[in-house]
C-alpha cells in the first residue's frame, strides 16, 4: 500500500493534500493507489508504485498545466536521517519515472489529459521537535539519481516550509473571504521576467513560488459612485517570508519598480514573524525607516505618485492545526 499503510499515514496523505487544495490545486483521482510497475526501466522492481496522491494546477511557467506526485510522512524528529530522506526521494523519483507509462495512471488519475507530471513534493512533519539547520544538513546529503529519462523536480518540505505555506493559505483565503462581493478579484500575480515576457494571473500557488521567500498577489475590487460601479482598485500583495529590515524592505521596493507594480492604490506586505530574524522594536524601526527614507515623499511633486504601503502580521497556524480545520470544513 502508499506510505505506511495504516491510519497515521492517511492522515499524513489528508493534511498534505488539503493544504495544496487551499492553495488552488486540484487532486486528481484518490488517493493512496497502486500503480504497476510496467515500464521496464526497474528491472529489479516486483512491487507496485505507490501514490500517495496526485495533484494539477495551472502552470504560469509553462503551457500545460502541471502534474504533481504527492508523498507525505509523519515522523519523530531522531528518524529524520539523510538516510530515511534519500529512500522518500527515490520511492518518489522511481513513480514518477515509471508510473505516467502505466495503463492505470492514464484511466484512474491523469485521465489521458496531456500535462507535464515532471515534480514531486515530499511532506516531512516531525511530530515531536524540528531543527530546521539540521533538516537541511541533512537533505543536502541526499544524492538521488533518476534513470536518465528526463529532468524532474522533487521538493522536500519540513516543519518550517510546511508550516510557512499555512501561515500563507490562512492569510490568502482569509483575504479572499473578507473581499467576496460581485466582482472582487484575487489571484497570485507572476510577473514578467527574461523568459516569461507576459505577466501571468493564476487561482494557483505555483510550485516554485511555494519555496520562495517573496510571493506577489493582486486583489481588484470595484468601488462604487452614488451606488454605481465607477471603476475598480487594484492593491498589489506581497507576501515576504524573511527577517523584515531597511535593507530588504528595499528590495521588495525595487521589486515593485522593476515589475510595474507601483500604479496600485495600496501596497500590502505580509510579513511571516516565524522567519524574521530579530525583535518586535528591530521590526517597526525598519518599517518606519523605509516609509522615511525609501518611498518617495508623497507631498513631493517631482515624484511620481506612489501607493500607500501598509504592514500586515501573518497569522502563525501550524500546519497540523491548519489543516485538520481544512478537513473539517
Amino acid at each position: 500500500m502508499p506510505e505506511d499503510g495504516n491510519e497515521h499515514g492517511e492522515v499524513a496523505n489528508k493534511r498534505l493534500l488539503a493544504l495544496f487544495e487551499n492553495l488552488g490545486w486540484t487532486r486528481q483521482g484518490k488517493a493512496n493507489l497502486d500503480i504497476p510497475c510496467t515500464s521496464g526501466i526497474h528491472r529489479d522492481r516486483n512491487n507496485d508504485h505507490g501514490v500517495d496522491g496526485y495533484m494539477t494546477y495551472d502552470d504560469p511557467f509553462r503551457s500545460l498545466e502541471r502534474g504533481v506526485f504527492i508523498e507525505s510522512k509523519f515522523r519523530q524528529w531522531e528518524s529524520v536521517r539523510e538516510s530515511n530522506l534519500d529512500d522518500y526521494m527515490k520511492q518518489v523519483l522511481g513513480t514518477m519515472e515509471c508510473a505516467p507509462e502505466a495503463d492505470e495512471f492514464q484511466t484512474r488519475l491523469n485521465f489521458h489529459e496531456d500535462r507535464n507530471w515532471d515534480a514531486g513534493i515530499i511532506g516531512v512533519w516531525s511530530e515531536d521537535e524540528f531543527h530546521r539547520s539540521e533538516f537541511q544538513d541533512e537533505l543536502s546529503g541526499v544524492n538521488v539519481r533518476g534513470k536518465e529519462r528526463g529532468t524532474y523536480e522533487i521538493a522536500v518540505l519540513g516543519n518550517y516550509h510546511l508550516n510557512r505555506l499555512s501561515h500563507l493559505a490562512s492569510e490568502y483565503n482569509g483575504i479572499k473571504k473578507e473581499y467576496n462581493s460581485e466582482g472582487d478579484r484575487l489571484y497570485f500575480y507572476y510577473p514578467s521576467m527574461i523568459d516569461k515576457p507576459y505577466p501571468t494571473e493564476q487561482n494557483a500557488l505555483s510550485l516554485e513560488y511555494a519555496l520562495s521567500d517573496i510571493i506577489f498577489a493582486r486583489l481588484e475590487a470595484p468601488y462604487t459612485v452614488r451606488g454605481e460601479v465607477d471603476g475598480r482598485d487594484e492593491y498589489n500583495i506581497i507576501f515576504y517570508f524573511g527577517t523584515v529590515s531597511v535593507d530588504s524592505l528595499r528590495i521588495l521596493f525595487n521589486l515593485l519598480v522593476e515589475y510595474n507594480m507601483l500604479d496600485s492604490k495600496e501596497v500590502w506586505i505580509y510579513h511571516d514573524m516565524m522567519c524574521h530574524d530579530g525583535d518586535m522594536q528591530d521590526l517597526e524601526t525598519a518599517k518606519s525607516q523605509f516609509k522615511r527614507n525609501v518611498v518617495p515623499d508623497e507631498e513631493d511633486s517631482s515624484k511620481e505618485e506612489v501607493p500607500k504601503f501598509r504592514f500586515y502580521r501573518m497569522t502563525e497556524a501550524s500546519f497540523d492545526s491548519y489543516t485538520d480545520r481544512l478537513m473539517e470544513e
